[in-house]
């Protein structure tokens, strides 16, 4: 594409070289010279002067320079700030979660995340029913128990043992309940 080999041209002058422009790129310098020599069959013209030395503009080179180097500079710029806004991740995530285990089992990991994703406003609706994700605006659910089929996207995060404890007297008195089926 001419608008890349062009942004290659306005590295190769600002770093002085192809070598320096392969280098900085991390792209091979045979590659970066491939493509010089392309952009320069487009425009039908000698872009640089090359030497074992140096690397000096020709005319062309020149006009070809002044045009675009603003223009590729900004490119990379916005692209780099799109790119770090992407990898950012911020703003508000209201999940919905059962009382009886975020207090104890999930506070650690609601610490971790909030230290972790300081951009992140956590909100969390805490109590043991199945509220609505849609009615309450919510943009996850974290639920206990087997769930019923719906459209939402389920995944399994882990599994936490039950244990019941009781009294002796408690179990003799509830002639339903025996340890075997406990």
């Amino acid at each position: 594409m001419m608008i890349d080999d062009i942004a290659l041209f306005i590295h190769i002058v600002k770093q002085g070289g192809v070598t320096a422009a392969a280098d900085y790129l991390s792209v091979p310098a045979a590659t970066v010279s491939r493509r010089l020599q392309r952009l320069e069959q487009r425009v039908g013209e000698k872009l640089l002067n090359r030497t074992a030395r140096q690397c000096t503009l020709t005319h062309v080179g020149e006009v070809y320079f002044q045009s675009y180097v603003e223009l590729v500079e900004q490119f990379e710029q916005t692209h780099h700030q799109l790119n770090d806004q992407k990898a950012k991740l911020t703003g508000k995530l209201k999940v919905l979660a059962p009382l009886n285990i975020s207090h104890g089992f999930l506070k650690p990991m609601w610490l971790a995340f909030t230290k972790h994703y300081p951009e992140i406003q956590l909100e969390l609706l805490l109590n043991n029913q199945r509220d609505d994700l849609s009615k309450n605006q919510a943009d996850i659910a974290i639920r206990i128990g087997p769930q019923t089929d719906s459209h939402y996207q389920q995944k399994k995060l882990g599994s936490v043992d039950t244990l019941f404890v009781s009294t002796e007297r408690y179990l003799s008195d509830a002639p339903s309940l025996s340890t075997q089926q406990i």
